[in-house]
């Protein structure tokens, strides 16, 4: 058993502190007490000379090379290194502000093993966030991985007292280096051995690692406010990994890195899932999340597979378009796809539409509603009875759910409890304290309920619910998933009415992606395309459409106007009551996406952010001469 550290709380603010651990007697036989560097030494040492990780050759598209699990095993020990010469210590931040590559890997687990905290930064961060990261956190190392982020590190080196270094990863690169900052390059260390100095300070080092103290910090989206530090510790993440298997069953074979790294999500279904079953990783290109991930897939050909709604939304588009092109039968198209291997989909991070799960079934590609936050290392419940459209499934072994207040259709706030919730949030303890409560309940801010069979139905943020001011409780997220039913080429449907007498929605056409700046382009997607052919248009860019609606045509604008009317009443044919009901429109002219912020880094929808760039908008749906228009 792993030592774990004398504590009196179990809540903490500080990376300094361990905690006290929730356990009991069945949780702690199935599950016992670990380091993350212990269970990535067993994985080492049980599959040595199995696959680890794969990644592209530089300047190649196709070839792939490999590394077993002995070479990462070596590799790690070499950026232990690396960490040990720029004076990292036990109990410090290590911050990686790079893409999804091998080398994120190799520092996160050389900085675990030396009881280091690992926080990831997304990478198209602004040097504002990447500022604020790196002082909350008081990291004394940042990784960068281009000149791009190494600027942003440079511009506020200046107001990080911390901060002492910089390592280089991957192939160097010019810059000019800070005056304050110390530089490291990856590439230095293909020859370079330990020291008796540095060796002995390692050993020393590793004997003072925990179970119960802070391993990786993550920082949630910040829709509200700016992001909070979650602390997870080793034992946070490891149990919550473990028992998530034991309901996955994921046996060794490919999966894929696409999904950030600095998120929970990726921690979980890519890092440790690949680590605990002993399969190889492989990380798709930087641009497999903004649209090329089925390019990815059809060379992984990966068993399983973790997304949010939208991620599978693409993939089912990109199905549907192959078969309409080729007309080739179900099998084979999944086939040339690179699903032949995928036994798991598991959507989670978002509530999914029943239609999406309901095609992913009938293609017998199933999905596996799960849902987590990052304050509970990852796992809370995941749904294992396919044919169920509407819950997300039943907890995982030994997290307990409640629903705190229900109301009297038994909806309530949903409260968590178990070994798997978070430490606290990083130099926030009045936050901590309000939302972890003093019987060890975890807030999670969702509404929902559970069913006689124990399965938990989920109805939204609380934030999100929208209160008419008639007092009207509405959830958008049902609403808006039926309006994208009945119109297959709205890529977005934003309801709005919070405080307003009756709803409203935003809408966005669907377009083609620019797969580097994943930015919306002109080009209509094949769904839109054909919707338009329906109304006996042949539109194949957004300009065309905006351009007849600012010109007013009134034999296209008006055939386009009564089209989307007409999909607007079905879906409100389907409300479970009037208060429910959009009234007006407006259509976009540019669809949501993550570079102009209306989208996090996990694709989900920032309501806050879409309500204040579109507040001009929405107000003139609420005037007395509000109309359904487009905004042109």
């Amino acid at each position: 058993m792993s030592s774990v550290r004398a504590a009196v709380s179990y809540t903490s603010s500080r990376i300094q502190d361990a905690v006290k651990l929730r356990l009991d007697k069945e949780d702690l036989t199935l599950y016992k007490i670990q380091t993350i560097p212990e269970v990535f030494e067993q994985a080492c040492k049980l599959h040595g000379g199995m696959r680890a990780l794969a990644f592209k050759s530089v300047g190649t598209s196709n070839d792939w090379r490999y590394m077993t699990y002995k070479e990462y095993s070596l590799q790690v020990d070499k950026a232990v290194l690396l960490l040990l010469r720029s004076g990292i210590r036990p109990r410090t931040t290590i911050a990686i502000l790079s893409s999804n590559c091998s080398e994120w890997l190799y520092l996160e687990m050389a900085a675990l093993k030396i009881g280091a905290v690992v926080m990831g930064i997304y990478p198209t961060s602004s040097t504002k966030a990447v500022h604020y990261k790196l002082k909350i956190s008081e990291a004394f190392v940042c990784a960068v991985d281009t000149i791009d982020q190494m600027a942003k590190v440079n511009e506020v080196a200046l107001h990080l007292p911390d901060l002492k270094a910089v390592i280089v990863l991957g192939d160097a690169f010019e810059y000019t280096p800070h005056q304050n900052l110390s530089y490291y390059h990856w590439t230095d260390l293909i020859d370079t051995q330990f020291t008796k100095d540095l060796e002995e300070k390692f050993l020393e080092y590793r004997k003072a690692v925990y179970a119960n103290e802070c391993a990786i910090l993550v920082f949630t989206s910040g829709t509200t406010g700016m992001p909070k530090g979650v602390m997870l510790s080793h034992d946070n993440i490891i149990t919550s990994v473990k028992k998530v298997l034991t309901l996955v069953k994921l046996d060794s074979s490919n999966l894929v890195s696409y999904l950030p790294l600095n998120h929970v999500a990726a921690q979980m279904f890519e890092v440790f899932f690949g680590l605990m079953t002993g399969s190889c990783l492989h990380f798709a290109d930087r641009e497999a999340i903004k649209g090329r991930l089925v390019d990815a897939l059809i060379h992984i050909k990966p068993a399983m597979m973790f997304g949010v709604p939208r991620i599978f939304e693409k993939i089912r588009d990109k199905i549907l378009y192959e078969k309409k092109k080729s007309n080739q039968d179900m099998d084979s198209i999944k086939t040339n796809l690179g699903f032949e291997n995928l036994k798991t989909f598991i959507v989670g991070a978002a509530s999914s539409d029943p239609e999406l799960k309901r095609f992913y079934l009938d293609i017998e590609m199933p999905l596996m509603d799960a849902f987590g936050l990052s304050e509970t290392s990852g796992g809370v419940t995941l749904n294992k009875e396919f044919n169920n459209f509407q819950t997300v499934g039943k907890p995982i072994s030994g997290l307990e759910i409640k629903i705190n207040k229900p109301d009297k259709q038994d909806e309530g706030e949903i409260f968590l409890r178990g070994r798997n919730v978070f430490m606290g949030y990083l130099n926030n303890e009045n936050k901590t304290q309000e939302t972890i409560q003093a019987d060890g309940w975890l807030r999670t801010g969702d509404l929902g309920y559970l069913d006689p069979n124990g399965c938990l139905f989920l109805k939204g943020r609380i934030k999100d619910i929208i209160v008419t001011s008639g007092g009207a409780n509405v959830p958008p997220l049902r609403i808006e998933q039926i309006i994208k039913k009945e119109l297959p080429c709205v890529s977005n449907a934003f309801v709005v009415g919070d405080g307003r007498k009756y709803l409203t929605v935003l809408l966005t056409f669907k377009t083609f992606v620019d797969v580097h700046s994943d930015i919306p382009l002109d080009d209509l997607s094949p769904e839109t395309v054909d919707w338009f052919k329906s109304l006996d248009f042949d539109f194949k860019y957004l300009s065309e459409v905006l351009n007849a609606a600012k010109l007013l045509q009134p034999s296209i604008y008006g055939k386009i106007m009564q089209a989307l009317e007409s999909g607007l009443k079905k879906a409100n044919d389907q409300a479970l009551c009037n208060s429910q009901k959009v009234q007006y429109f407006t259509v976009l002219p540019n669809d949501f996406s993550v570079p102009t912020g209306e989208l996090g880094p996990t694709l989900k929808v920032k309501r806050n952010v879409v309500l204040e760039k579109n507040k001009i908008l929405i107000d003139k749906m609420y005037s007395e001469n509000a109309s359904n228009k487009f905004a042109v």
